[in-house]
């Protein structure tokens, strides 16, 4: 019934750009128009993720999904109790019921485009030679850790988070070896920064830190950068995974 959706062999480039794009706006204006009352603004996110997942039928998407929508909410807890930022409106431990079901859905735009971007014969030339699934996971695992470290120890100085973050940022795209991982972090970045831009200024959530740009620090956009980066990181560590995993199995199976 719903394969239309997210299937970007089967859809033209133009198809998945506006179904993206849709789906970016369900959350985006959810949060923007809904926010000040959580519950009601969690139906349309949860709603959307749960078709585009059914749509994909892809475990690793799913992998990816729960564990942002685990480690992004955690993280946020976590930083609330510092008083880093704080949200108008919660529903638990200091965070509103839409959050997990945000950074899952998060998840979900940036692999779908991830994937989108190999159907445009434009970017189909460019560099992309990732290297083994260990290799990428523990990149991945740097990277993370040394973001919340520095979010966690200068969060009050944001030029420094932002000069540390851009460290974070050339070390992911120097081991992935992907330009499609790269563009993905160029549109995380600015989806990212228009959701908080437009979020702060309505007053959905806001930050202590004082220095900021239209009352969001300047880390948070290199920050937006990162998190797609993250994201399309372990997909691909699971997707090179399975590969390899597959590899074994032919191999065992043609020796004997």
């Amino acid at each position: 019934m719903f394969s239309f959706l997210f299937s970007h062999k089967k859809n033209s480039p133009l198809k998945n750009f506006i179904i993206l794009l849709c789906f970016l706006f369900i959350n985006l204006l959810s949060v923007w128009l809904l926010g000040h009352t959580p519950w009601l603004a969690t139906i349309p996110i949860l709603l959307s993720g749960i078709l585009a997942l059914y749509a994909s039928k892809s475990k690793k998407l799913l992998i990816v999904y729960y564990t942002f929508a685990l480690i992004g909410s955690l993280h946020e807890m976590f930083f609330i109790s510092m008083n880093v930022w704080t949200y108008d409106k919660t529903s638990f431990l200091s965070i509103p019921l839409y959050l997990p079901f945000v950074w899952g859905n998060i998840s979900i735009l940036c692999i779908s485009l991830y994937k989108g971007i190999f159907t445009l014969k434009i970017f189909q030339s460019l560099p992309h030679n990732p290297p083994k699934s260990s290799t990428i996971f523990l990149a991945f695992i740097f990277a993370f850790i040394f973001s919340i470290l520095s979010i966690y120890f200068f969060w009050s100085e944001p030029s420094l988070v932002f000069i540390l973050f851009i460290l974070i940022d050339i070390f992911l795209v120097f081991i992935i070896r992907s330009a499609p991982f790269a563009i993905v972090g160029i549109n995380a970045l600015g989806c990212g920064a228009l959701g908080d831009l437009v979020a702060v200024n309505i007053s959905r959530w806001s930050y202590s830190v004082e220095n900021t740009i239209f009352g969001v620090p300047s880390y948070i956009f290199i920050g937006w950068d990162i998190v797609g980066l993250l994201m399309v990181s372990l997909y691909l560590a699971l997707e090179a995974f399975e590969k390899e995993h597959a590899q074994k199995k032919s191999r065992k199976a043609i020796s004997h």
